[in-house]
């Protein structure tokens, strides 16, 4: 399973799964995200995205600064132009989900907007699974909202506070959890990385836990406690 939005890497992130896939396509499942699209000057020039993460990175550790949030887009064309990019990046005609990347409350009045657009996409075949990926809160609220529209829930979770029980209190499925590792380096007490995941699964024992790596030796070892 690969788990992939327009924001990552400006759009990089896209371009090299694309150019894994290849055969393997029917051998793996597939999402993508729309809301939050890439930065179109650094997506033509990826050095340049390297350079303004490192100084980001840099910026944020000697200043404590939070980086501000990137500009959100759910309008109709917007999006409809969002998920033809990430198709011909990925190099397929269809993802298995397609998220709203990180949707807000206040995103509702245009997710009303567009819930024929996305309904058609899997009436079509171009979506299998229609989701929201992001805060348990903002997403249960979501789907109350907006109901029978939305399949799969992708929550922030961490073990120290929980937060994807709020999805199990509302009467949902626990479904895919991430940011474990990432919460667990914000948290007062430390953990080994092998401890965090392995309480994690302990957690979501019937769904999937999401994990991020660039080191292949890290990834075998994650697959392995599973």
């Amino acid at each position: 399973h690969f788990d992939t939005a327009p924001l990552y890497g400006e759009g990089l992130a896209e371009r090299t799964l694309g150019n894994f896939l290849g055969s393997n396509r029917e051998q793996i499942t597939l999402a993508t995200k729309i809301g939050i699209p890439a930065n179109p000057f650094l997506a033509a020039f990826p050095l340049l995205m390297y350079a303004q993460k490192t100084f980001g990175s840099l910026t944020r550790r000697f200043s404590g600064n939070v980086p501000s949030l990137r500009k959100r887009s759910l309008e109709k064309k917007q999006v409809q132009e969002s998920l033809q990019r990430s198709l011909k990046a990925l190099r397929t005609d269809w993802v298995d989900i397609l998220f709203v990347h990180e949707p807000q409350i206040s995103d509702i009045p245009q997710l009303i907007e567009i819930v024929e657009w996305l309904q058609n996409l899997k009436n079509q075949g171009s979506v299998r699974y229609l989701g929201l990926a992001g805060q348990a809160q903002n997403c249960i609220e979501i789907t109350q909202k907006i109901p029978n529209v939305f399949d799969i829930l992708q929550v922030e979770d961490s073990i120290d506070n929980h937060e994807a029980d709020l999805v199990v209190f509302a009467g949902l499925t626990r479904q895919i959890t991430f940011g474990y590792l990432r919460k667990s380096f914000e948290s007062d007490r430390y953990l080994e990385p092998t401890q965090v995941l392995t309480e994690a699964l302990l957690i979501n024992t019937s769904g999937m836990i999401l994990v991020s790596s660039r080191n292949a030796e890290r990834l075998k070892n994650i697959a392995s406690l599973a």
